[in-house]
């Protein structure tokens, strides 16, 4: 069942009919059991479509069941489409209402049809809701379970985010059941429900007598699943301490952690994990605890059942695990690789090893633990790691250096230690400070390696045509690397071509592995030079083999480079326009559209002997993409320079680009085009710019109306009241998406002179096409009021000389006026524009004509106006309605 309500509006003037038109803003209820409910749904432009949840609240059901004639008083409004997902067009998002409007219309929303949402965020309304009911499901006594809550006819579930102990006292006291010491818990630790989830972000007081008081989501709007569903105890039974134990250990000194709840054994998650949560639990247990630890990773393995606790903060002097700081019980992001262990006794032995190495003095740095061998992740890692490990070995130590990415293999097993940092005086690894034993976000491919006695390091220059240049390539460890472009600059190539003895004061160094990609290591990163270094491993770099890089961001070096840099325009339709092409190292490559300005293609035209007064830049590969390399990335031009190469940019070689970003230049560019696609009339459709010899949309990002009244106003069509739609109301286009951003302030003549993105840049796809309907204002705007105060003058000019032609019997002067009059008035309705004077004007001629008119036909009368007499079917009293 559904009801409907359509708001219609008319305009009347001087007691005639002149404009009535729907607003076109209907809604209704869809799929409910009455009348009075169902998911809500609009109407625009002839096409129903659904009210996305984003934002919402009550009011808007308010705002839609009283005008709808229903009752209001209690209406509620859903989220996550409970009464189904409807189908085709999201209308409305971000609606707010404040509750005394009359119609949806009238309430804050986005743009008619932009949003962010699908069907599974539809809005559903109740006008005459039941009451709300609660029930516990699951427990083994009546006082506990699952948390379900009944709504329009069915059973759902509550979600845990922000849920705190109130919630429980609310509920608990709802039913009639002991709440003082009652409790609540996320994690389904009652077992998981099915269907609805009905309410999120939950937050009682704990003085509301029934839970739909508290403060909530609104119902139905979660981001949750069944997993996070709440659970109430009201009689939680209760000892002198919450029981925990050790499980999995070789002894009772150690082993996971799980604790007792709920009449279940769960475990605890490393979640900001420290020791002092070992001193509290082991002293619990009535164990050592001076020198316990605790380990994240599930290190005595993984637990099963509950995870009960998740962010655990002991300040080392409670008495119990229950006693510190905590998440809700139950309630966590983690799964049971994070399960907590305890060691109470931990024997003091930290062993260190080298693995995988030519010699005793490199590999891969193992430490062991509880008896097992593991690795250390790079994580911050520096040489000073190796100084403490190397000495600790009894190796030498002096020149050691520490590498990352597991370049003497990945290890396997435990990684015990994560953001290792040495002030080099430490005795061993374990005095170094660390992240908790077995706590990391890292994997193999991350393991540090030690090598106590390095060689030299060896630079040379691989691929290019002579001994001067090439992709740069280090040598470690009997392998060669290459070098990844992060945060390079010229200084490192001033360094390598000195170290190699060739020429140095005019080097260069490009990234993006313009002399190809290379193979094997990359040995370093994040290299930066001062300059005065004799060689590369001088310079300051994140650790050997640590880099987040692949081959295609290789750093080359240019030690004699030309300085000669030529540009071209490739793939226009004439000399003056193309993709933008600059050749550098004897190779031509494209540049790249980030940062792009109209000045960029005032100093290439320039430098081509082209127009450039009324150049402009385009981006998105207008004229298609090129391959190969891209030379040129953020280039910023100020338009005076004279030639591209001194426009400020980012070091040739490095972009973070591909060739849907290449440039295009036009020199001598065409006026842009308009056009309304798809309407049902020339007044509506979807919105086409024309631009280099194709037809292309507009995206509706940052969308108003305003961009409606030019585009509107420079088709001369009626604009007082004109629209812009977004997501591609009409249907979407095809071809170039040639505008994004547009920002009219609405006195531009036409659509190039808003502000906008660069032509063809753009984030959009063409479900995000705009729309425009150009209609007139339903008031009179100031064309309008002098358009009627011109028909008056007309109509009063006619008056008055009729009654003087009868008086003096000339009868042909009424039948010219009328003519005039009715010529003048068909031009009203193509401009609202002029004034008075032209009627004037034609009136005067009339006398003009007196000697070359038979003044008792008016045929003669219109022969000598420039007319033909013809028969109308509209009466003069139709004609002189206004």
């Amino acid at each position: 069942m559904h009801r409907q309500v359509t708001v219609y509006a008319c305009v009347f003037a001087l007691g005639y009919l002149k404009e009535c038109f729907t607003s076109n803003i209907a809604v209704r209820l869809v799929e409910g059991t009455s009348e009075n409910e169902g998911r809500l749904e609009v109407n625009r432009l002839g096409s129903w479509g659904t009210v996305c949840d984003d934002n919402l609240n009550d009011k808007l059901a308010v705002v839609v069941c009283r005008s709808l004639g229903l009752p209001w008083a209690t209406a509620e409004a859903y989220g996550g489409a409970v009464h189904g997902q409807g189908s085709g067009t999201i209308w409305l998002d971000d609606v707010y209402c404040i509750g005394s409007e009359s119609n949806i219309g009238e309430c804050s929303h986005s743009p008619w049809g932009s949003n962010n949402c699908n069907h599974g965020e539809d809005v559903s309304i109740n006008c005459l809701p039941n009451a709300t009911f609660v029930r516990l499901v699951g427990g083994t006594t009546e006082y506990e379970g699952r948390l379900e809550i009944y709504k329009l006819g069915r059973w759902g579930t509550v979600c845990d985010t922000n849920f705190n102990r109130n919630l429980s006292v609310v509920v608990c006291r709802s039913l009639g059941l002991p709440w003082a010491t009652s409790e609540a818990y996320g994690g389904a630790v009652f077992g998981r429900g099915s269907g609805t989830i009905w309410v999120d972000n939950v937050n009682c007081i704990g003085s509301e007598s029934k839970i739909d008081e508290c403060s909530h989501s609104p119902w139905g709007s979660n981001n949750c699943n069944h997993g996070d569903d709440i659970s109430i105890n009201c009689l939680p039974i209760r000892s002198n301490d919450t029981a925990v134990r050790l499980v999995g250990g070789t002894t009772e000194y150690e082993g996971r952690l799980e604790v007792y709840k709920s009449g279940k054994w769960g475990t605890v998650c490393d979640d900001g994990l420290n020791d002092q949560l070992s001193v509290v639990v082991c002293r619990s247990l009535g164990l050592p605890w001076n020198a316990s630890k605790a380990y994240g990773g599930a290190e005595y393995g993984q637990g099963s059942s509950p995870i009960w606790l998740d962010d655990v903060i002991c300040m080392g002097s409670e008495t119990g695990i229950e006693k510190c700081s905590h998440n809700p019980w139950g309630s966590h992001n983690c799964n049971h690789r994070k399960d907590v262990s305890i060691s109470c006794f931990p024997s003091t032995d930290i062993a260190v090893r080298l693995v995988g190495g030519t010699s005793e003095n490199e590999g891969r740095l193992e430490v062991n633990r509880l008896g097992i061998w593991g690795t250390v992740c790079d994580d911050n890692s520096n040489d000073k790691l190796a100084v403490v490990v190397c000495r600790s070995l009894g190796l030498p130590w002096a020149t050691s250096e520490a590498y990352g990415g597991a370049v003497h293999g990945q290890g396997s097993g435990t990684i015990w230690l994560d953001n290792v940092n040495c002030i080099g005086s430490e005795s061993n690894i374990a005095e170094c400070s660390h992240s908790p034993w077995g706590s990391n976000n890292c994997n193999h491919g991350d393991d540090v390696s030690i090598n106590c006695l390095p060689n030299d390091t060896a630079v040379r220059l691989v691929g290019g045509t002579t001994e001067y240049y090439g992709r740069l390539e280090v040598y470690k460890f009997g392998k060669w690397g290459t070098v990844c472009d992060d945060g390079f600059n010229d200084i490192l190539s001033v360094v390598v071509c000195r170290s190699l003895g060739l020429p140095w004061n005019a080097s260069k160094a490009y990234g993006s592995a313009v002399y190809g990609q290379g193979t094997g290591p990359i040995w370093l990163d994040n290299v930066k030079c001062l300059g005065s270094e004799t060689g590369i491993e001088k310079c300051s770099h994140s650790p050997w083999g640590s880099h987040d890089c692949n081959h295609g961001e290789d750093v080359s070096i240019s030690c004699s480079p030309s300085t000669d840099i030529a540009v071209r325009l490739v793939g226009g339709t004439s000399e003056n326009e193309g993709r933008l092409e600059v050749n550098r190292l004897g190779r031509w490559a494209a540049v790249c559209d980030n940062n792009l300005n109209d000045k960029l293609t005032v100093v290439v035209c320039r430098s081509l002997g082209l127009p450039w007064a009324t150049s402009e830049a385009y981006s998105g590969a207008v004229h298609g993409q090129r391959s190969g390399a891209i030379w040129l990335n953020n280039v910023n031009c100020i338009g005076s320079e004279s030639n591209i190469a001194e426009c400020s940019h980012s070091p040739l070689g490095s972009n973070n680009c591909n060739h849907g970003n290449d440039i295009f230049i036009n020199c001598l560019p065409n006026n842009t085009a308009v056009r309304l696609v798809g309407g049902t009339t020339e007044y509506e459709g979807r919105l086409e710019v024309y631009k280099f010899g194709k037809w292309g949309t507009v995206c509706d990002d940052g969308l108003n109306d305003t961009l409606s009244v030019v585009v509107c106003r420079s088709l001369g069509l009626p604009w007082g009241a004109s629209k812009a739609y977004s997501d591609a109301s009409y249907g979407q286009g095809s071809g170039p998406i040639l505008l994004d951003d547009v920002k009219c302030t609405g006195s531009e003549s036409r659509i190039e002179e808003c502000s906008h993105s660069p032509w063809g840049s753009h984030n959009c796809g063409h479900k995000e096409d705009v729309s425009l309907k150009c209609v007139q204002s339903r008031g009179d705007t100031p064309g309008r009021v002098e358009a009627k105060q011109e028909w008056m003058y007309g109509a009063n000019a006619i008056i008055l000389i009729s009654v003087l032609s009868i008086l003096l019997g000339l009868t042909w002067l009424t039948i010219a006026v009328f003519v005039v009059y009715k010529k003048r008035r068909s031009n009203l309705h193509q401009s609202n524009t002029h004034g008075t004077q032209g009627f004037q004007l034609e009136v005067q001629s009339l006398t003009q004509h007196n000697d070359d008119a038979d003044q008792t036909n008016p045929e003669n009368v219109y022969s000598a106006l420039g007319m033909t007499c013809q028969e109308s079917s509209e009466t003069p009293y139709e004609e002189l309605k206004i």
